[in-house]
């Protein structure tokens, strides 16, 4: 198993879990978000 990043470049494995844990935050985050907006749309 590589640490690739999406660019191609190797990285070390902790910078690649903060990496990961930080893009999956965000994108719990803005899926959340969205999540609230279409509720309320449809409220």
């Amino acid at each position: 198993m590589k640490n690739k990043s999406v660019m191609g470049h190797v990285i070390p494995p902790p910078t690649s879990t903060v990496l990961l844990r930080l893009f999956l935050g965000i994108a719990v985050a803005i899926s959340a978000m969205c999540l609230v907006a279409v509720v309320q749309a449809i409220i």
